[in-house]
C-alpha cells in the first residue's frame, strides 16, 4: 500500500528500500526472536572464532548486497 501512493515519494527503488527496509528488519527480528530464541546464539558454531565470524557475515552480507542490486537493476 506505501508503495503505490505517488505521493509518498516511494516510486524510486532506492527510497523503497531506504522506509521499507527498517520496518522489514524489525519484523523479522521479532519473529526470528519469537520462533527460534536467540539464547543459544552465543554459543554456537557460526560465532566460534573469526573465520566462523567472518563466513557468517559474508553469508549474511551477500544475499542483501545481490538483493539490492536486483532492485537497482529494475529501475
Amino acid at each position: 500500500m506505501l508503495i503505490r501512493d505517488k505521493r509518498s515519494g516511494l516510486n524510486h527503488p532506492v527510497a523503497t528500500i531506504f522506509w521499507l527496509a527498517p520496518i522489514m528488519g524489525l519484523t523479522m527480528a521479532a519473529v526470528s526472536i519469537v520462533l527460534e530464541g536467540w539464547s543459544e546464539l552465543p554459543g554456537s558454531r557460526f560465532l566460534d572464532g573469526r573465520d566462523a565470524i567472518l563466513k557468517t557475515v559474508g553469508l549474511l552480507v551477500l544475499p542483501g548486497v545481490i538483493a539490492f542490486s536486483m532492485v537497482l537493476a529494475e529501475y
